[in-house]
């Protein structure tokens, strides 16, 4: 019975300075272990609007067009569908 005590208490004692429940905590999106880091950023952020400035518009061999939009925020240009561009609110191109 003695060793099960001390055994509790070390294990008590090992677990000390841990956040207990309920305790707000902070920490990076890409140090998240499950679920993966991009559900993540689709489930918080999937519907954000993002604004950048067009470096090229380009046709790929199926004959869709892409805009090459540099975004002020990252490092790397992205590549949209020219048809996901939102103009002045609208999710449509004007005519």
């Amino acid at each position: 019975m003695a060793r099960l005590l001390l055994a509790l208490q070390k294990k008590v004692r090992s677990m000390e300075g841990l956040p207990r429940e309920n305790t707000l905590i902070r920490f990076r999106i890409s140090d998240v272990y499950l679920p993966p880091p991009r559900e993540i950023l689709e489930e918080l952020h999937g519907h954000d609007i993002l604004e950048g400035r067009v470096i090229s518009v380009t046709r790929n061999a199926e004959g869709m067009i892409f805009v090459i939009a540099d975004v002020k925020e990252a490092e790397t240009p992205m590549i949209i569908p020219v048809e996901s561009i939102i103009f002045n609110g609208l999710d449509k191109s004007p005519d």
